[in-house]
C-alpha cells in the first residue's frame, strides 16, 4: 500500500475517531466530557456549568478553596447580573493510552485563571492568559497571541475537574468561547491557517509597500500634500493590518500587551484621520465645500479625543475589549457622517471626485460588513480578512484618482503654459508697438524740448532786461522809501498834533453837550408849568360862551399850539429822564409792566384819541435793560397816535413771541404808514 493510501487511511480514522468520541461525548452529563487521541473538540459550552461569586468569597490565590460544584448552574444568569467574579467548571475524561499536551481557548478576555487538577491530585495547577496579561506570565503569549489559551498536560486514563475564572469584568464585555485542542491538532490548524494567509499577505503587504514608496516619491515630485496624506494613510492600515494578521507579535510586544493593544487602536484611528486628511486636500474642500470642510475637521477632532478614551479604558481602567467596542463606535459614527458627505458629493462632484467618491465607497461597505461582523457574528478572525480586500480595493481606486487628478493638473498646467505662450507672445507684440509709440513720442518730445530751450533762452534774455529794468525800479522805491519814511515822521508828529487838537475839541464837545442838556433840561422843566397853565387858561376859555364866530378859529389853533407844545415838553423831559440812566444792567423785565408804564404816561392822549392797544405777549418776561424798554414803548406807542390815519380811531397791536431762538417785541397800528421808497434810509 503506498504512503499516501496509508495517510489517507489514517486520517480517516481519525475523523470518525472523533465523530464518535463527540456523539458519545454528547451523551454524557454536563459536567464529564470524554476525549482520548489527538482530537479538537469545539463548543465546548455544552459541557459547562457558571456561577457568579457576588461577595467575592473564594479568592484566586488560593488554590485550594474552589466554590462548590452545586453552586454552579447550567447557565449564567447574566439577566441579574450585578457585579462579581464569573466561574465556570467543566470535568474532562482521558482515556487516551499516553500522557499528551492540550491547549484549551478560553474566550476574549483582559484575565483569565484557568485551575485545573486530577481527582487524584490534591492541589491545582493554575494557568493565566487574557488580553492584558504579559509573558511569561502568560506562558503562550508569543503563540497567536490574540487567542487567549492556555496549555495543560493531561495523563492517561484520568478525570481532571476544571474551574476557570473571570474576575469581575466591571462593564467589560465576556466572550464566552471556549475550545478544546491537542497541542499538535491546535499548531495544525494554526499553522494551516497560517499557510491560508501567506499569499494574501505576500500580495496584501507588497501592494501596500509599493503604494506608499511610489506615491512618497511623487510627494517629492510635485509636492502635493495628498500625495504625502495618502502615503501615511497607507502606512498606518499596512502596520494595523500587520498587528491584525500577528505579523508584529514579538517579544517586546506580548511583554507589554496593554501599550500593544493602545498602539493597535491608536493606528487604526489615525489611519481614518489622515483618510479625512487626504480628502480635504484631494477634493479641495476648503474652498470647493467649506461646510463639509468644517465637518471633517470636527470629526478629526472626535477622532483624536476617542483616542484619549480608548487610551484611558485600556491604560487606566483594564478594559481592553470595551475600548475596541469603543473605537469601533467612534470610527462608525465617523463614518456614518462622511457617509453623507459622500452622497452629497454624487450629486455636485467632478468625474475626479467620482473616483474618490468610488473608493470611499468601496472602503465604507467593507468597513460595515467588518463591523457588522466584528459587532454581531462570532466571524472574529476573518474580519481582517474582508477588510484587508477592501482596503486593497479602496487603494487601488485611490491611487488611479491620484494619477487622474494628476493628469488632469497636468494638463491644466499645459493650458496654463499655453496660455502663458500666447500672453506671452501678445506681450511682445505690445511691446513692440508701445515701443514704436515710445520712439514716436520721444522724437516729438525731443523736438517740443528744443523748441522750449530756444523759448527759455529767449526769456532768459528778456529775464535779464527785466531784471535790469527792477534794478532801476529797486533804486527808484528806495528813494521813494526814504522820501516815505521822511513823510512818515512828519505825518507822526502831525496827527500827535490833532490828537491832541481832538482831545480838546472832545473836551469842549462833552462840555457844550452837557451844557445843552442843561438847557434842554431847564427848558422843559421851566416851560412846563407856564404851558400848563396856559392849557387850562384855553380849556376854560374854550368853555366860555362869550367867543363869537370870528374868533372861534383862532382859539382851537391856539389850543391845538398849546397841546402840541405840551407834548413836545414832555418827549424832552422823557429823553432827558432815559439819558440820565448811563449804566445798562440786564435783569428780568416784565414786558406787561413796560407796556403798563407807557401807556400811564400817555394816558391823556389816548383816552382823547379813542386810542386802543391790544396786548397778545406770548412770552411775558425777557432779560434787559426796564428802562430803555420803557422809553422803547412810549416811543412807537406815542408816534402810533401822533401819526394816526385821520379817518379811524387808532388800534394798536403789541405781540410777543419766540422765533429761531429770539424774543420778537411787535408793534403794529392801523395808521398813514410810511413811505419807505422816500424815507426808508432815514427810518
Amino acid at each position: 500500500m503506498s504512503q499516501s493510501l496509508i495517510t489517507g487511511y489514517k486520517r480517516s480514522i481519525l475523523i470518525l475517531t472523533m465523530l464518535v468520541i463527540v456523539q458519545h461525548a454528547s451523551g454524557f452529563a454536563r459536567d464529564n466530557l470524554i476525549i482520548s487521541g489527538d482530537t479538537s473538540l469545539h463548543n465546548l459550552q455544552a459541557s459547562l456549568s457558571y456561577f457568579v461569586d457576588t461577595a467575592g468569597y473564594y479568592d484566586p490565590a488560593s488554590k485550594e478553596k474552589m466554590p462548590d460544584v452545586e453552586l454552579f448552574t447550567e447557565s449564567l444568569p447574566l439577566k441579574n447580573y450585578d457585579g462579581g467574579n464569573i466561574w465556570t467548571h467543566f470535568k474532562v475524561t482521558y482515556e487516551g493510552d499516553e500522557k499528551r499536551d492540550f491547549v484549551i481557548e478560553l474566550g476574549n478576555f483582559r484575565e483569565i485563571h484557568l485551575f485545573y487538577k486530577s481527582t487524584e491530585d490534591e492541589r491545582f495547577a493554575e494557568k493565566i492568559t487574557g488580553k492584558l496579561v504579559p509573558w511569561p506570565l502568560n506562558q503562550m503569549a508569543v503563540e497567536e497571541s490574540s487567542v487567549n489559551k492556555v496549555a495543560v498536560t493531561l495523563q492517561p486514563h484520568k478525570v481532571y475537574e476544571f474551574y476557570i475564572l473571570y474576575p469581575d469584568p466591571g462593564g467589560e464585555k465576556i466572550i464566552f468561547r471556549i475550545s478544546l485542542f491537542s497541542k499538535n491538532r491546535w499548531y495544525e490548524q494554526v499553522n494551516s491557517r497560517q499557510q491560508y494567509f501567506n499569499l494574501f499577505l505576500g500580495l496584501f503587504f507588497g501592494a501596500l509597500l509599493v503604494l506608499a514608496v511610489v506615491n512618497f516619491i511623487y510627494y517629492f515630485i510635485h509636492r502635493d500634500k495628498a500625495y504625502l496624506n495618502y502615503t501615511v494613510y497607507i502606512a498606518t492600515i499596512a502596520y494595523y493590518q500587520f498587528s491584525n494578521f500577528r505579523a508584529v507579535d514579538f517579544l517586546p510586544f506580548v511583554k507589554y500587551p496593554q501599550p500593544f493593544i493602545f498602539l493597535e487602536i491608536t493606528v487604526l484611528i489615525v489611519s481614518v484621520i489622515y483618510y479625512l486628511f487626504f480628502l480635504k486636500v484631494f477634493l479641495e474642500t476648503k474652498k470647493r465645500y467649506p461646510f463639509w470642510d468644517k465637518v471633517a475637521q470636527y470629526v478629526i477632532y472626535l477622532l483624536w479625543i476617542s483616542v484619549l478614551v480608548c487610551g484611558w479604558l485600556v491604560l487606566v481602567g483594564k478594559q481592553p475589549i470595551t475600548a475596541i467596542y469603543a473605537r469601533n463606535l467612534f470610527l462608525l459614527a465617523a463614518l456614518m457622517i462622511m457617509a453623507v458627505f459622500l452622497a452629497n458629493l454624487y450629486k455636485k462632484g467632478s468625474r475626479i471626485d467620482h473616483y474618490f467618491l468610488a473608493g470611499s465607497i468601496v472602503l465604507l461597505i467593507f468597513g460595515l460588513i467588518s463591523l457588522f461582523m466584528f459587532l454581531f457574528t462570532d466571524l472574529k478572525r476573518e474580519v481582517d480578512v474582508v477588510f484587508s480586500i477592501g482596503v486593497v480595493i479602496e487603494l487601488i481606486i485611490f491611487s488611479v484618482a491620484l494619477g487622474v487628478r494628476s493628469r488632469a493638473h497636468e494638463k491644466e498646467k499645459q493650458i496654463a503654459q499655453e496660455n502663458l505662450i500666447k500672453q506671452l507672445q501678445e506681450n511682445e507684440r505690445l511691446q513692440k508697438s508701445i515701443n514704436r509709440e515710445l520712439e514716436r513720442l520721444v522724437e516729438e518730445r525731443t523736438k517740443e524740448i528744443k523748441t522750449q530751450n530756444e523759448e527759455l533762452v529767449q526769456q532768459q534774455e528778456e529775464l535779464a532786461a527785466q531784471r535790469d529794468a527792477l534794478e532801476k525800479q529797486n533804486r527808484v522805491i528806495s528813494d521813494n522809501m526814504a522820501e516815505l519814511e521822511k513823510l512818515k515822521n512828519e505825518l507822526e508828529q502831525l496827527v500827535e498834533k490833532r490828537t491832541v487838537q481832538l482831545q480838546k475839541a472832545n473836551i469842549e464837545l462833552i462840555q457844550h453837550n452837557s451844557q445843552l442838556e442843561q438847557y434842554a433840561f431847564i427848558t422843559a422843566h421851566n416851560l412846563r408849568a407856564p404851558v400848563a397853565r396856559l392849557k387850562g387858561l384855553m380849556y376854560i376859555f374854550e368853555k366860555t360862551k362869550g367867543i363869537n364866530t370870528e374868533n372861534s378859529e383862532v382859539v382851537k389853533k391856539i389850543s391845538k399850539s398849546v397841546k402840541e407844545m405840551d407834548e413836545v415838553l414832555t418827549d424832552i423831559g422823557a429823553i432827558l429822564d432815559f439819558k440820565e440812566k448811563k449804566d445798562f444792567v440786564t435783569e428780568v423785565v416784565s414786558l406787561d409792566k413796560c407796556v403798563a408804564k407807557a401807556t400811564g404816561m400817555l394816558n391823556d392822549v389816548i383816552s382823547e384819541n379813542n386810542t386802543q392797544i391790544k396786548l397778545n405777549l406770548e412770552v411775558e418776561v425777557i432779560d434787559g435793560n426796564q428802562a430803555y424798554l420803557e422809553s422803547i414803548c412810549y416811543n412807537l406807542i406815542s408816534n402810533a397816535i401822533k401819526y394816526r390815519h385821520p379817518d379811524r380811531s387808532p388800534v394798536i397791536r403789541i405781540s410777543s413771541y419766540m422765533q429761531n431762538g429770539h424774543v420778537i417785541l411787535r408793534f403794529t397800528d392801523n395808521g398813514r404808514g410810511i413811505d419807505l421808497e422816500k424815507y426808508g434810509e432815514k427810518l
